[in-house]
C-alpha cells in the first residue's frame, strides 16, 4: 500500500459495518440492506458515492481483523467482497458510481491492499481470488484509458498511483508492463500540471493543498523502495509545497476556509504522514505544532505569485503571542478548477485569537442552490456587482510591501463586464486593518461590499457601523465605514428568500446561519474605505475613518482609534505603485464615523 490510510482503522466504523451501518460524511450513518445491491445512494451525494464505490470503508474491517484476529471482521469483509465481484462481472457502465474515475482509482488501491493482505493471512478463498483478479484487470484497463485520467487536478495523483500500485503488485497481469510506464509518465507530468512553481497546488484550496502534499510525500517514500526513479522529483515537490502549507496555516492552527476547504486543523493531520515532514522542515513544524517548535513564518506580506494569493501578518513580537497575531489572506489570483470559488479579491481575517471574517466554507459538491451560494461571490468577503457572481477568470496581484510595522497588498479584477475593481488591504498594526475598494465603470451599477461573520458572533449596528461581540459579550470586531452618505447597509442571517445569504458551513453537508453585512452604493463609480478593528481595538471608545479623492486618481484615507492612534494611507491610481502608510497622531479634521455602542 502506498498510503498510510490503508494501514489504519476505526473500531467503531468496523463494528458498525458488522451491522450494515456505513459511514457518511456530513450525513447520518447509513443503514443499508443486506445483501447489497451495489446501486445504493442514500443521500444523492457525490462524496458518499466516491467513498462507498471506492470500497474505502472496507479497509477498516481488514485493519481490525489484523489487529484483533476477530473472525467477525474478516468474514464480513470476505462477504462484502464476494458480493462486489459477483456484481462487477455483469454490471453495466455506471459513470456516477463504479465508473467515476476517482472512485475507480481508490477501488483499485483498496482491492490490491485487501487481496495481498488476505492472501498473506490465508484468508483469500479461491473463488474470491479469481473474482478480485478479474476486477483488478478490468480496473487496470479502465484507468489506463486516457479518458479516465484527470491530469489537471488532485484526482490525477490517485489515478496514477492506483495504476502504478496495480502494475507493480501484479507484474504478470496482461497489460501490466504498459500500465506501469503510463502511470510513471502521468505521475511525473502531474508535478508540472498541478503544482505551481511557487509550490501551491492549483486548486485554490488550502485543504486540497495539504491533502496533495500528503499524497506527494507518501509517493516519494513508497518510490524509494519500489520505483526509485520517482523518489527524487516527488521528494523535491513535497519540500516545495511545505512552504505554502506553513504560511497558509492560521495562528490558531486551522486552515483558512478558502475554496473547497472545510474546517481543517493542521496539528490533527495524520502524524504518520505529516509528522516526518515537521521533523524535517522547521517552518512546517511551527504550523504543525502551533508554535511549540520550529520557525515562525515571516511577518509582513508574502505573495505566492502563480496562485496570486497574499498572506499578510502583523509583526510577531514573540512566538507566545502567536494567537493574537493579525493574519489576513487576500486572493488576487486565477479561478482554475471546481474546487476554486468565485472569490476574486476576497479576504479572510484571523485576529485577536479568532477568525473574525471567515468565508462561508464548503457545504456540498452536489449542484443545487446551496452549492451555487457557497461557491458564489456573495458568500465571500469581496464586492458583488449587480447581485451577480463574478465570471470565472483571473484577478491580478499588484503592489505589496511592508514598512514601519504596517504591511499591505493591492489587487485588481475585471471579472464583471465593464467594471474595474481595485482593492488595497493594509494591516496597519496588530488588530487594525484597512480595506480600500475603488470600482469604476462607464455605466451605473450596484456595488455591494460584503462581510461575513462567525456563526457565534453577536451583531449590533449604529448607522453604517457595526460592532461584533462574542456570545460572552466581549467586543471582537468593529467595522467602520468612511463617507456613509449615499451608502446603505443590509444585514442578513440565515436568509433563504429571495436569495440565500448569511450561511456558514463548518463541515461538509452541514450549514448554520451567520451574519452577513452588505454595504451598497450605486453609480458609475464607488469607493469603500473600511476600518476593521479587532482585539484590544475592538473595544476602543471610538473609531473614525475618512476618504478623499486626490488629483490623478489617488485616494487618501485617514483612520483614527480612540483619538490617539492614527494612520494616513495614500493609494495611488496605479495598482503596481506602492501606497504610503504613515502612523502617528490622529489627523485633525477627519470626518468622523462614530463606532456602534
Amino acid at each position: 500500500s502506498m498510503y498510510a490510510e490503508f494501514n489504519e482503522g476505526s473500531p467503531a466504523t468496523a463494528n458498525n459495518l458488522l451491522d450494515d451501518v456505513w459511514p457518511s460524511r456530513g450525513f447520518a450513518l447509513a443503514k443499508l440492506d443486506w445483501p447489497l445491491t451495489w446501486t445504493e445512494d442514500p443521500y444523492n451525494d457525490a462524496y458518499w458515492r466516491f467513498f462507498f464505490y471506492g470500497l474505502q470503508p472496507e479497509a477498516t474491517l481488514l485493519y481490525e481483523w489484523e489487529q484483533t484476529r476477530d473472525r467477525r471482521y474478516v468474514d464480513k469483509l470476505v462477504a462484502i467482497l464476494r458480493s462486489f465481484v459477483a456484481y462487477d462481472v455483469t454490471r453495466p457502465a455506471q459513470p456516477l458510481t463504479f465508473d467515476n474515475n476517482h472512485a475507480a482509482a481508490y477501488r483499485a488501491m483498496e482491492l490490491v491492499n485487501m487481496y495481498v493482505k488476505l492472501d498473506r493471512d490465508g484468508q483469500l478463498p479461491s473463488d474470491l481470488r479469481a473474482g478480485m483478479l478479474a476486477s483488478l484487470a478490468r480496473l487496470g484497463r479502465f484507468l489506463a484509458d486516457p479518458k479516465h485520467y484527470e491530469g489537471g487536478v488532485n484526482h490525477g495523483f490517485n489515478e496514477g498511483a492506483a495504476l502504478l500500485v496495480l502494475a507493480d503488485s501484479f507484474p504478470t497481469m496482461a497489460g501490466a508492463t504498459s500500465w506501469r510506464q503510463t502511470a510513471i509518465d502521468r505521475l511525473n507530468s502531474l508535478l508540472d500540471t498541478t503544482i505551481d512553481g511557487d509550490g501551491v497546488e492549483v486548486e485554490n484550496s488550502p485543504f486540497y493543498h495539504v491533502y496533495v502534499l500528503g499524497i506527494v510525500y507518501q509517493i516519494a517514500q513508497w518510490a524509494k523502495q519500489y520505483e526509485p526513479a520517482l523518489a527524487p522529483s516527488y521528494g523535491a515537490a513535497a519540500q516545495k509545497m511545505l512552504r505554502f502549507a506553513a504560511d497558509i496555516t492560521q495562528p490558531s492552527g486551522y486552515l483558512p476556509m478558502l475554496g473547497a476547504t472545510a474546517t481543517t486543523y493542521m496539528p490533527s493531520q495524520d502524524p504518520t504522514v505529516y509528522g516526518p515532514m515537521a521533523d524535517a522542515d522547521p517552518a512546517f513544524a511551527f504550523a504543525y505544532t502551533r508554535g511549540a517548535s520550529g520557525t515562525p513564518p515571516p511577518d509582513g506580506t508574502v505573495l505566492f505569485p502563480a496562485s496570486g494569493l497574499f498572506v499578510m501578518r502583523s509583526p510577531l513580537v514573540r512566538p507566545s503571542n502567536l494567537s493574537h497575531q493579525t493574519y489576513v489572506t487576500f486572493d488576487a489570483g486565477p479561478y482554475r478548477t471546481e474546487h476554486s470559488d468565485l472569490d476574486a479579491l476576497g479576504i479572510t481575517i484571523f485576529s485577536g485569537q479568532a477568525t473574525v471574517l471567515p468565508e462561508a466554507g464548503l457545504f456540498t459538491y452536489t449542484q443545487q442552490p446551496e452549492r451555487e451560494f457557497f461557491h458564489g461571490t456573495s458568500a465571500h468577503n469581496t464586492v458583488v456587482v449587480d447581485g451577480k457572481d463574478q465570471a470565472e477568470g483571473s484577478a491580478t496581484a499588484g503592489a505589496s510591501g511592508s514598512g514601519g510595522g504596517a504591511t499591505w497588498a493591492t489587487g485588481t479584477s475585471d471579472l464583471y463586464t465593464g467594471v474595474h475593481h481595485a482593492r488595497t488591504v493594509v494591516v496597519l498594526r496588530q488588530d487594525l486593518a484597512l480595506v480600500i475598494d475603488r470600482l469604476t465603470s462607464a455605466a451605473s451599477h450596484t456595488y455591494t461590499q460584503t462581510w461575513h461573520l462567525d456563526p457565534a458572533a453577536v451583531l449590533s449596528t449604529s448607522g453604517q457601523n457595526a460592532l461584533v461581540r462574542t456570545a460572552a459579550g466581549k467586543a471582537q470586531l468593529t467595522i467602520t465605514q468612511a463617507s456613509p452618505s449615499g451608502e446603505t447597509l443590509a444585514t442578513m442571517k440565515g436568509q433563504t428568500t429571495p436569495r440565500l445569504q448569511g450561511w456558514y458551513s463548518k463541515s461538509y453537508g452541514r450549514e448554520s446561519p451567520d451574519w452577513a453585512l452588505e454595504y451598497t452604493r450605486r453609480g458609475p463609480a464607488a469607493t469603500f474605505a473600511t476600518l476593521l478593528a479587532t482585539g484590544a481595538y475592538a473595544a476602543a471608545a471610538s473609531a473614525t475613518v475618512s476618504s478623499t479623492a486626490l488629483a490623478g486618481g489617488a485616494t487618501a484615507v485617514n483612520a483614527c482609534v480612540d483619538g490617539t492612534t492614527g494612520y494616513g494611507v495614500t493609494v495611488p491610481a496605479d495598482p503596481t505603485a506602492q501606497p504610503t502608510v504613515v502612523g502617528g497622531a490622529c489627523a485633525s479634521g477627519a470626518r468622523s464615523s462614530v463606532r456602534s455602542p
